[in-house]
């Protein structure tokens, strides 16, 4: 019986090769400025190859990245929670927030993940809303117009050259949609001086 319970206990202190997924789940600001794509849209299909599902999206509005409004795009997310998959019901909205990846799909494909800001809109607050409408929507560098669908707003002087923020090291991006805003940033990609004046 002694002996039982060695071995046990020797099994027992033995750490395991399995690894679970483990992330802080971002808010919408730092995720929106960490990955290339931000699309709302309707899964309108699923499919797995390999330890990857994929899904399908119809784009209904795009908030950053240079895919257009009713394209079909395909979103890919690890099959396992275990590696950090998410699930995606099809037939349903979602904000996605992903990265585009290279692949042999003629279509773009999003990676994404639970690690990431990836919701149906109706849970999103009215301050999420809020920032993704005044966003401007960036395509390959250039700003495009505002997700709202209002044109970028001209500014006599540059909003971060009239701004300060009192949290150190923080980073000011001028934006204008909806007015000439600075908004700052600390080098984790969070908000700074938050709400922004």
């Amino acid at each position: 019986m002694r002996f039982a319970i060695l071995v046990f206990l020797f099994l027992a202190a033995i750490p395991g090769s399995a690894q679970a997924c483990s992330c802080v789940q971002p808010d919408l600001i730092r995720s929106y400025r960490e990955v290339t794509d931000v699309v709302r849209g309707r899964t309108v299909g699923s499919w797995v190859v390999g330890s990857n599902t994929y899904y399908a999206m119809r784009v209904k509005k795009v908030f950053k990245g240079c895919t257009t409004v009713d394209r079909i795009v395909y979103l890919t997310t690890p099959t396992s929670s275990a590696t950090c998959g998410q699930e995606l019901k099809v037939g349903k909205v979602y904000l996605i927030t992903g990265d585009e990846t290279p692949s042999s799909y003629t279509r773009p494909v999003f990676a994404f993940n639970i690690c990431g800001f990836n919701k149906r809109p109706k849970h999103l607050t009215t301050d999420e809303r809020a920032f993704l409408r005044g966003r401007p929507v960036e395509c390959n560098g250039s700003f495009v117009e505002c997700a709202d669908g209002s044109s970028l707003v001209s500014c006599f002087v540059d909003p971060c050259q009239v701004s300060t923020c009192a949290t150190a090291n923080s980073v000011c991006e001028a934006n204008y949609c909806g007015g000439c805003h600075a908004e700052f940033y600390d080098s984790s990609n969070n908000a700074a001086c938050y709400p922004w004046p």
